[in-house]
């Protein structure tokens, strides 16, 4: 089995538009599919896991690549069409139970991390870090949520004094931001 974020079509916008330019209903939104693959067959198949719109998939760093039940993913705050990723969503793969977490409508996802509690043998047991930009403060913060309970909320928010701009697995700026 593979799992991974998969769009009908390769969402593209145009080099320079914010969010406010962006025209949503007309961008593919990505969801999880479950591809499942027979190697003896020669043969394929796929699944739709979850149809919210979201990206930046995480699970806990031992089950990467193997089963794992629980998955963390930035989400559109609504359950239906494409929108900015507002909201952390947590997945039971085996019982399809949802946990969702919102910062809609001024608060704006980024990638989440998966931190497991040491020696812990409980695979949803630990913490999930993210970096969301807060629009009214025109800042970022670093959320951390407590993996079994995202629905509850940050147990922490770490409120920045400046921007992390948004970037795709890392982030990377030709600019220092911190005390001289």
């Amino acid at each position: 089995m593979i799992d991974s974020i998969s769009y009908g079509q390769f969402p593209s916008l145009d080099e320079g538009m914010t969010y406010n330019e962006v025209d949503f209903d007309r961008v593919p939104a990505g969801q999880v599919f479950r591809f499942t693959v027979d190697l003896a067959a020669g043969t394929a198949t796929s699944d739709c896991v979850i149809d919210r719109s979201c990206e930046f998939p995480t699970l806990h760093p031992h089950q990467v690549g193997r089963d794992y039940r629980y998955l963390y993913i930035g989400a559109a705050h609504h359950a239906t069409g494409n929108a900015p990723l507002q909201a952390l969503l947590k997945r039971d793969l085996v019982t399809g139970a949802e946990q969702l977490w919102s910062e809609a409508p001024r608060g704006f996802m980024g990638e989440p991390i998966f931190v497991p509690r040491p020696d812990s043998t409980v695979e949803d047991e630990g913490w999930v870090l993210c970096l969301t930009y807060n629009a009214a403060r025109q800042c970022s913060d670093l959320i951390i949520l407590a993996a079994q309970q995202i629905a509850a909320g940050p147990i922490a928010r770490l409120k920045l004094r400046h921007h992390v701009p948004y970037g795709l697995h890392g982030s990377f700026v030709g600019e220092y931001f911190g005390p001289e």
